[in-house]
């Protein structure tokens, strides 16, 4: 909250906080991606199996938890993060993957050089809207082109129906005047 500029430093123990971060994430400062949230909801039957912690590695086939007398299991291998073990909740626990530094770097080169304007230029790929904050993309003029390079561009919220990508870029929407004053946002 701190970074965000919603908060002043000097409005908490900053210090302390961000000592208690350090000391928890015991010398993790990878950056991770969300994969996969377990929802569940108050209807629900849902139970963690036991022995389970943030930044556990899993298997393929891992056993993970009951939801209605069903068993939940690892699809790949991956990362668990937040199992819920207490009587509370909507999710379940998250599978993570962790990012390589080097795609962060690459991402924020592209980014800075705003790489996504010429994004329309590519074949099947236009503006979906006059303001420009959806890409429109045509999967059988650009099936060459992943989600993951679209992803690498700050386009992250997917919607696919069976002919054509809706890609939202979360930053041009979240650029606001809020933010112009913070050090962080450029």
């Amino acid at each position: 909250m701190i970074y965000s500029g919603f908060l002043e430093d000097n409005q908490v123990e900053a210090k302390s906080h961000r000592d208690l971060l350090n000391e928890l994430a015991k010398g993790n400062h990878s950056f991770y991606e969300v994969i996969y949230r377990q929802a569940i909801s108050s209807l629900d039957q849902f139970s963690m199996y036991p022995g389970f912690k943030s930044f556990d590695n899993l298997k393929k086939g891992t056993p993970l938890a009951v939801q209605n007398k069903e068993e939940i299991k690892a699809e790949k291998d991956t990362i668990i993060f937040m199992p819920l073990y207490q009587d509370q909740g909507e999710e379940g626990f998250f599978l993570i993957k962790e990012i390589p530094s080097w795609i962060l770097r690459f991402s924020a080169f592209l980014r800075n050089i705003k790489m996504d304007t010429l994004l329309t230029y590519l074949p099947g790929v236009y503006w979906s809207k006059p303001s420009k904050e959806q890409l429109k993309v045509n999967l059988k003029i650009a099936r060459f082109f992943s989600k993951p390079f679209f992803h690498l561009l700050g386009y992250r919220n997917k919607v696919v129906d069976s002919t054509h990508l809706i890609l939202s870029n979360r930053e041009k929407v979240a650029k606001k005047d809020m933010y112009k004053n913070t050090f962080w946002f450029k």
